[in-house]
């Protein structure tokens, strides 16, 4: 095994058809994460110096769970710490590696699904195994998160963190690194009503969902996971801007594709195209002719993802919570339904003044 855990990364088609990641289990599976994330808590999983270092840093209760640590700017859960710092010290990258880095809530089941038939499909395969793979294995069991899971795997390795830009290892960013990151950001409206429903549902029995309005000012005041969001997007938004020649999505020295969802909501098929590209894995006229990248789409959609058995029942095995927490239909703008002008408002005054020389929009 490699350090941080890491096995190098190959998805078996064929295996993951055969043996798909699911467990079905009772009523009281959210408790596992729970309690997960409360043993991380109690530093019960830390040596006596890392939670020293903890003790350290500024904590802030998070609506749900316990608490959040601020370590360079954001904030996470104790055991994310450990996370950040170890991976900085010991992962290194493979040539071919890519990376998808998403805020969370923001679409990071659909682009791995997305960028999984993009490195997985194979124009002389005719069965379409990786649609198989895809049909009985829910997208975050075939594309590992950096630092959580541990994959068995050769390269290229597809790989997710919900990580800010800042805080990648060092050897993901150099421009020598073969590392390519493609990045999924959305309307800041909807993707705190999005974090707000799905962490009510992972809460406390014991406890009352989390009122909106005080949701609301932790997400206004950047007590967020993986948060302030709107660093976390700046962050990654540079990044892409600092490349060479940045309006060029094929060009080789370019690191970092910066993807917004509603774009690809408007035009699913010119942003898979453009993602295949960026990758090194564009699609042939013959593929086009055929219609894979509307097969890809289709097999990819809400409608087709949410409506599978592994998504309707399934487990997700890392934390024990259900598959189906993962889709919520995210439609453009829906934020308006639950946030009150005055709220509204608030949020675009801080998107402005964040976001302000920057060049970046994002639609509240």
């Amino acid at each position: 095994m490699e350090a941080c855990g890491f096995h190098m990364y190959q998805v078996s088609i064929k295996m993951l058809i055969s043996s798909p990641k699911v467990l079905f289990l009772g009523s009281s599976m959210e408790e596992s994460f729970q309690q997960f994330l409360l043993q991380e808590e109690s530093k019960t999983l830390m040596s006596e110096e890392e939670r020293d270092f903890l003790s350290t840093l500024p904590k802030h209760e998070d609506g749900c769970f316990g608490y959040l640590y601020n370590f360079q700017g954001f904030w996470f859960h104790a055991g994310r710490v450990k996370e950040v710092e170890r991976l900085s010290q010991h992962f290194q990258p493979l040539h071919g590696d890519v990376l998808l880095a998403t805020p969370p809530k923001t679409g990071t089941t659909w682009l791995k699904a997305l960028a999984f038939c993009v490195m997985n499909r194979n124009s002389h395969e005719p069965s379409n195994t990786y649609l198989e793979a895809l049909a009985v294995n829910n997208p975050h069991e075939l594309v590992p998160t950096m630092g959580i899971t541990s994959p068995e795997s050769s390269t290229p390795r597809l790989l997710h963190t919900h990580f800010p830009y800042e805080l990648l290892p060092e050897y993901v960013k150099t421009s020598t690194s073969a590392c390519r990151i493609v990045y999924l950001c959305r309307n800041v409206g909807d993707n705190f009503i999005s974090s707000w429903k799905f962490f009510n549902k992972l809460r406390r029995k014991d406890l009352a969902p989390l009122p909106l309005e005080e949701a609301f000012e932790l997400f206004c005041n950047g007590v967020t996971l993986c948060g302030p969001y709107w660093e976390h997007v700046l962050g990654y938004w540079k990044a892409s801007r600092d490349d060479v020649d940045h309006d060029d999505d094929k060009k080789k020295n370019k690191k970092v594709l910066f993807l917004r969802y509603e774009d690809l909501q408007r035009d699913p098929q010119l942003h898979l195209k453009r993602m295949a590209s960026f990758l090194g894995r564009p699609f042939t006229i013959e593929e086009e002719e055929q219609g894979m990248v509307s097969k890809i789409v289709e097999a990819c959609s809400f409608q087709r993802l949410s409506s599978l058995e592994v998504n309707k029942g399934g487990v997700y095995n890392r934390f024990g919570f259900r598959n189906s927490y993962f889709y919520e239909r995210g439609v453009v703008g829906s934020c308006a339904e639950y946030l009150t002008p005055e709220m509204m408002d608030r949020l675009r005054r801080i998107t402005v003044e964040k976001f302000q020389g920057s060049g970046l929009n994002l639609d509240i």
